[in-house]
């Protein structure tokens, strides 16, 4: 018997939800913080593979919207975020969207809105920019510079030189 990752994948996710319902339900979500420290980062990795593993564009679509919904959830758990329920949210800049710039390909991987504003930096690997933000309510002035995030800088967004995507296109790319 061959292992189907996809099975595995689903299987999982159904675990991780049924145990985050259990918690739900009886009040333990408060209690243990295990909601936000292992459940909801399990869904959003399980969903985010599932992506992988979908067997068509509806099921792609269900594991992404998952993926979000579960990223949004844990960040208003683990870092008490405005919005009342675990609704996805709409963004200005959703994850997932690609805007062409003068130089860059701009690849959102998390919306701004979830950063502290004053976190933002670039960082460069190449000729690619990587943006980087403090999820919000991890920033720290009193803390000195360079160590203000509590909780780790995360990748917001990727800026892709524009050659490279041209390159690609027409074979010439990796």
């Amino acid at each position: 018997m061959s292992f189907d990752a996809r099975r595995y994948t689903i299987d999982g996710l159904i675990k991780q939800l049924l145990l985050l319902e259990l918690h739900i339900r009886d009040g333990s979500v408060w209690e243990c913080g295990c909601a936000w420290d292992a459940h909801l980062p399990l869904i959003e990795g399980l969903a985010e593979e599932g992506i992988k593993f979908a067997k068509d564009e509806k099921e792609r679509e269900f594991f992404d919207r998952l993926m979000h919904w579960a990223r949004d959830a844990r960040l208003r758990l683990q870092y008490g975020l405005e919005g009342e329920g675990m609704e996805v949210e709409e963004h200005s800049n959703p994850a997932g969207e690609v805007r062409v710039g003068e130089e860059y390909v701009h690849e959102t991987l998390q919306p701004e809105d979830l950063c502290d504003p004053r976190s933002f930096r670039t960082v460069k690997s190449g000729e690619h920019r990587v943006v980087v933000c403090c999820p919000k309510g991890g920033w720290d002035e009193s803390l000195p510079e360079g160590e203000q995030c509590r909780v780790g800088m995360q990748a917001q967004k990727i800026l892709h030189p524009i050659w490279e995507k041209e390159e690609e296109e027409l074979g010439h790319g990796k």
